[in-house]
């Protein structure tokens, strides 16, 4: 079994592909089951977020699920295969289990040190285990992602200077208007995207209204923070009032489109508005941004506000990645050794089989031995096979050091046939059992 990552995030795919690659949450356990229904491929986990979209997959490794996974991302985003193939990324067996433990510790993040990424991953992480695609090697490596992550916290400093993008959207608004102070601050959507965002612009003085689909959510985080909830159809009528939107809603289609717009800057009578969409899929039309006097950033736009705040973060970044290298190591040696442990036991039980089919002939070819003689036989074959095994045994537990170890356990399997002498032996067991018993009528009564 080997572990892959296939994805795109920030670093590759521009947000206007990204976005159709995008999961709901209502799509994940749905998307899971589709991606364990290709061939080799045994667990599946999928991570959406604003800057990324992830496949956690353990596979058979006689499979190469990839370009199927590549098909399957075209599909979604309804694009052609080569249109794609350029952004996504691959990664296995240590790569991937490198790739997954700096996710989740923050290490690959736009903003790295925030905290929101680990939250997300568990979140994917239960979502499958609820859909029932997580299986024995992906929970491991997950579990031990986490405490990678909690490591990462407690030992560096990777947290300390580190920011979100509801900060950026924020800062970003700063640096444009000066001072917030009593600047009109609109929030669309009531996640916790948009209770960061609007935590940050209470904080520098800005008012606050929270447009929500759900009214009773957005007046629980208007009186956290003392701001006012707006039902959502009054949308353009507080477009027309507010100076600052942050946009983060999970909307499958355009919150504010080009149309609308141009009739809202009449209304505002050209002064000037400052739109920040934080969504993935996006919630503003693009080509708003060409309106006179909007002013409109997205996810990707964030990166330039980043600089300042990076510095601060690069040494503790090299002393977390450098714990996560230690980790990734430590635990593809245990995996190494989980493959080898069974492999072992298949060896000597595929030997084994094909010693006792043969000492069954000679028994019935020769009646004349005694049971004596047969058993001496026995034994010295025993001892033979045992002292034939030993090497090969020793040395295969010597190679989980080595990193093609993966690739001698397959070729011990293919040359051995090992899968199978698990087969026969399973149905040899299978046919050797009594069957159950069917408590007669009367005795069923006495019961």
């Amino acid at each position: 079994m080997q572990l892959i990552v296939v994805g795109v995030n920030h670093k590759t795919t521009p947000i206007s592909l990204r976005e159709k690659l995008a999961f709901s949450a209502e799509e994940i356990p749905t998307a899971t089951k589709i991606l364990t229904a290709i061939p080799g491929v045994r667990e599946a986990i999928a991570v959406s977020t604003c800057n990324r979209v992830e496949l956690y997959l353990a596979a058979e490794r006689k499979h190469q699920p990839e370009d199927l996974i590549c098909t399957y991302f075209a599909e979604r985003a309804g694009v052609d295969v080569d249109d794609i193939r350029d952004h996504l990324y691959v990664h296995e067996d240590q790569d991937a289990i490198r790739h997954i433990f700096r996710v989740v510790s923050s290490l690959d993040s736009m903003v790295v040190g925030e905290p929101q990424i680990a939250g997300q991953v568990k979140k994917a992480f239960k979502n499958a285990t609820d859909a029932e695609t997580v299986g024995p090697y992906l929970d491991r490596c997950m579990r031990q992602a986490f405490s990678v992550s909690k490591r990462v916290r407690a030992e560096t400093e990777i947290g300390q200077n580190a920011v979100s993008l509801a900060f950026l959207a924020v800062e970003l608004s700063r640096q444009i208007f000066g001072r917030l102070k009593g600047k009109k601050g609109l929030l669309l959507g009531a996640g916790e995207m948009s209770s960061l965002a609007a935590k940050h612009l209470a904080s520098q003085g800005a008012t606050l209204t929270i447009a929500n689909r759900s009214l009773e959510r957005a007046q629980q985080l208007a009186e956290e923070l003392g701001g006012v909830a707006a039902p959502f159809d009054t949308l353009p009528h507080l477009l027309t009032e507010a100076d600052i939107v942050i946009s983060s809603t999970s909307a499958q289609r355009w919150v504010i489109t080009y149309d609308s717009m141009i009739g809202i800057v009449r209304a505002r009578k050209n002064r000037p508005l400052f739109l920040i969409d934080l969504a993935v899929p996006r919630d503003i039309e693009p080509r708003v941004n060409t309106i006179d006097n909007v002013y409109l950033y997205d996810v990707d736009d964030m990166e330039r506000v980043l600089e300042k705040n990076k510095i601060a973060r690069e040494k503790e970044a090299q002393s977390a990645s450098e714990l996560v290298d230690a980790e990734v190591n430590s635990f593809m040696q245990r995996l190494k050794q989980r493959d080898v442990v069974p492999t072992v036991i298949a060896l000597r039980e595929h030997f084994h089989a094909q010693l006792e089919s043969e000492l069954e002939k000679f028994d019935k070819s020769n009646p004349d031995l005694s049971k004596a003689q047969m058993a001496a036989v026995t034994t010295m074959a025993k001892r033979l096979v045992n002292k034939l095994l030993h090497e090969p045994v020793i040395n295969l537990k010597r190679a989980t050091n080595r990193d093609d170890v993966g690739q001698i356990v397959e070729a011990l399997h293919t040359i051995f046939e090992l899968d199978k002498t698990a087969e026969a032996l399973a149905a040899k067991a299978q046919a050797t059992e009594p069957p159950p018993t069917v408590p007669t009528p009367a005795s069923a009564e006495s019961v």
